[in-house]
């Protein structure tokens, strides 16, 4: 369950701010089901 975690930091954090209405942007889904 790190992994979700991991895709944040990665990102910076910005997976929060990307839109999840965007499918191609799968991993924000999964980050956002972790929490």
């Amino acid at each position: 369950m790190s992994i979700c975690r991991d895709i944040a930091a990665l990102h910076g954090g910005q997976v929060l701010l990307l839109p999840r209405t965007d499918e191609r942007n799968t991993f924000v889904v999964r980050f956002r089901n972790c929490e």
